[in-house]
């Protein structure tokens, strides 16, 4: 993420903003497993490097809503053509069939970590 200016948790936010716009911090901290507080860190950052947007909900004045800049959308993109990127590159190592298993084997370890929450 490094080649596009992103951690990997501002990747993963960015990622959860675009995919459900208006989130609130302590709804993102929820699905990405972190707390309140290390959103809206993070979210201020991000909001300071112009990716981000907060909104004052509609009906709750004290609770604040994400949503990307049309920079953040561009970062974002940008990311996902990285990601898409790297892909191939592990692909075309290990070859289609060890590349298809090592993702059934992560999504493995995935559910058993998930299981442990």
């Amino acid at each position: 993420m490094r080649a596009v200016g992103l951690s990997t948790a501002s990747y993963s936010l960015l990622m959860h903003v675009h995919v459900y716009p208006g989130l609130n911090g302590a709804e993102l901290g929820r699905r990405l497993g972190v707390s309140t507080q290390a959103v809206a860190l993070l979210a201020t950052k991000l909001e300071a490097g112009g990716l981000v947007e907060r909104r004052t909900h509609p009906r709750h004045r004290n609770i604040q809503e994400l949503y990307l800049t049309d920079e953040g959308h561009r970062t974002l993109q940008a990311a996902y053509q990285h990601v898409g990127r790297v892909e191939d590159k592990l692909t075309d190592a290990l070859g289609p069939e060890d590349a298809r298993h090592l993702r059934d084997l992560l999504d493995t370890v995935i559910a058993a970590l998930a299981d442990t929450e």
